[in-house]
């Protein structure tokens, strides 16, 4: 798991928010950001998504391995 550092001290955190919202409303791959010139907090907010993203890729993977069963019918399994 990569590590995020904490925000810079120095933001008001209204302008932090801001930031925050506008990395999720303009998430960017990140083989594709710029960050020699992205302010840290939005490049961190979006190294947060990165990881909500492989999480919930993860769960998509789990999930896609089970095989519901209908409901409200008699199941019976046969072991041979």
């Amino acid at each position: 798991m990569q590590r995020i550092d904490p925000p810079s001290p120095s933001i008001n955190p209204i302008a932090e928010l801001r930031l925050r919202r506008w990395a999720r409303e303009n998430y960017v791959p990140e083989h594709l950001r710029d960050t020699e010139s992205w302010h840290p907090i939005v490049l961190d907010e979006m190294r947060r998504k990165d990881e909500e993203l492989k999480r919930h890729q993860a769960d998509s993977l789990l999930a896609s391995t089970y095989v519901p069963l209908a409901p409200m019918t008699a199941h019976s399994f046969h072991t041979g």
